[in-house]
């Protein structure tokens, strides 16, 4: 696991760096605040779950629904992408004819 999370950072990384636009150093200070609170809040939400008494099988489930989570993120901030995508390529002429018959 922790080869696999080593490996994904710098794909991570230079995504950002993708999609930060004018504003690169903008995205990388959140991103790694990004990795520094998911680092944070795992551990914390765990021994939470442990100090509550629900025992060492919580964790794998807390862990669980964190990548779940995740992954609805995703999800979601692909389909914004997407929204953007298409948002941009409606020319301003018919961006502005649609606004009209709307």
């Amino acid at each position: 696991m922790g080869a696999v999370g080593f490996a994904t950072n710098p794909a991570l990384n230079t995504r950002v760096f993708a999609l930060a636009g004018a504003a690169p150093t903008l995205a990388t200070a959140v991103n790694f605040s990004a990795f520094n609170v998911g680092i944070t809040v795992g551990p914390w939400l765990g021994g939470l779950a442990i100090g509550g008494g629900l025992g060492y099988p919580s964790v794998a489930w807390i862990g669980a629904a964190l990548a779940v989570a995740a992954l609805a993120t995703i999800a979601w901030a692909a389909a914004l992408h997407r929204r953007a995508q298409q948002v941009d390529a409606i020319g301003p002429a018919d961006r502005a004819m649609s606004e009209l018959t709307a």
